[in-house]
């Protein structure tokens, strides 16, 4: 019985891992299931998805992404730390959340 609360625990954890590196947090949750340990391993170990982040911070409205060097900046940002270019007040219309479309 222990056995089998420590691998939902596992999967419980598996999946928070990989959600906070942009990936299926439900998928994972069944790998942490299935693999106990060893998948909160493979989790613990594999790289963020970089693309994914940014597209939720874009999507969500928390980030915005700078027009000269595609670096991504706070929404509220005057100024892109990365390049120093100057956003306008008229900019920052321009920077709506976008909607993601479906791959249906």
């Amino acid at each position: 019985m222990i056995l089998f609360y420590i691998w939902i625990i596992c999967g419980i954890i598996s999946a928070i891992i990989a959600s906070n590196k942009g990936r299926s947090g439900v998928g994972w949750f069944f790998g942490g299931l299935i693999l106990g340990p060893l998948g909160l391993l493979i989790i613990a170990v594999l790289s963020k998805k970089e693309e994914e982040i940014e597209d939720k911070k874009i999507e969500t409205g928390e980030c915005k992404k700078c027009p000269q060097c595609a670096e991504l900046v706070k929404m509220e940002a005057k100024i892109c730390r990365f390049c120093r270019y100057e956003f306008k007040e008229s900019d920052n219309k321009k920077f709506v959340p976008l909607i993601k479309k479906s791959g249906w």
